[in-house]
């Protein structure tokens, strides 16, 4: 462990110091190149040691401020607060649509179907993904998701893994659908002037394509862990499991959840 640190830490001095060396070769001045080398340090810092990448983005930006490389205006004015603010309401409105059973609702009035088989499972597992992610945001959707996928496949027993990846990809797809699915259509819709409807004119048609053809390769690809799926599913009586599973809270409070939901909709898409 100790060694493996210190290869790591060797390796980011070296990349550091190769930026440096590149900025200078290129013509760049002092303060250019510790840019640089501040910049790539903060990404690479953060990709070799993750548990400590907020750490790597706040001593990043502390070096640029003390050296005045950025001023603390300039922090501000390119932060994009407006975004990270609306990120942090998006969340805490998340937090209050799932104290509400909102998603709970959702699952179960999309996975709750007839004659429930692994290929069914698998696009009704894609389909929520995406949708979720395009009418919440991506981080909030696939919490659930998994949370959801670990459950059944703890009670089917079979392996969790191939879902989780089918759920993320279209997790990933979906949230490119709306300027809400993620933060970089946030950053995209409010740097470019673009509006809600100019997502779902342009965007929204190609991530359903997308997502149909994400659903083709994955059929294929997890032929076989579908195919133990079904048997499990036959085995043990699918439907009745998730009815249980799938606890819908008091109505009352469900309902409040989808009107500030459609509410909060309406609003982003009128602004």
């Amino acid at each position: 462990m100790k060694n493996n640190f210190i290869y790591k830490v060797v390796i980011l001095g070296i990349l550091v110091f190769i930026a440096g060396a590149c900025g200078r070769f290129m013509g760049f001045d002092i303060r250019q190149i510790l840019a640089l080398s501040t910049f790539v340090a903060s990404i690479l810092g953060a990709f070799f040691f993750w548990n400590f990448r907020l750490s790597f983005a706040f001593l990043g930006c502390s070096i640029l401020l003390l050296t005045r490389i950025m001023t603390l205006d300039e922090f501000i004015q390119y932060s994009s607060l407006e975004i990270i603010f609306f990120l942090i309401g998006m969340m805490i409105f998340a937090g209050f649509l799932k104290e509400v059973g909102f998603f709970a609702w959702i699952l179960s009035r999309t996975i709750i179907v007839k004659n429930l088989t692994a290929r069914k499972f698998m696009l009704l597992l894609v389909l929520t993904s995406a949708f979720l992610a395009c009418l919440i945001d991506e981080v909030s959707s696939i919490v659930f998701m998994v949370m959801l996928i670990f459950e059944l496949s703890d009670y089917f027993e079979v392996k969790p893994q191939p879902f989780i990846i089918a759920s993320v990809f279209a997790t990933n797809i979906g949230s490119a659908g709306t300027v809400i699915g993620n933060p970089i259509g946030i950053l995209i819709a409010t740097k470019a002037s673009l509006t809600f409807e100019d997502f779902l004119v342009h965007a929204f048609p190609l991530m359903l394509l997308s997502l149909f053809i994400l659903l083709g390769i994955l059929l294929f690809l997890f032929r076989k862990p579908l195919k133990e799926l079904d048997k499990k599913m036959k085995l043990y009586g699918a439907n009745e499991y998730l009815v249980r599973l799938l606890k819908v809270p008091p109505e009352k409070k469900l309902r409040i959840g989808l009107v500030f939901f459609v509410i909060t909709i309406l609003l982003i898409a009128l602004h």
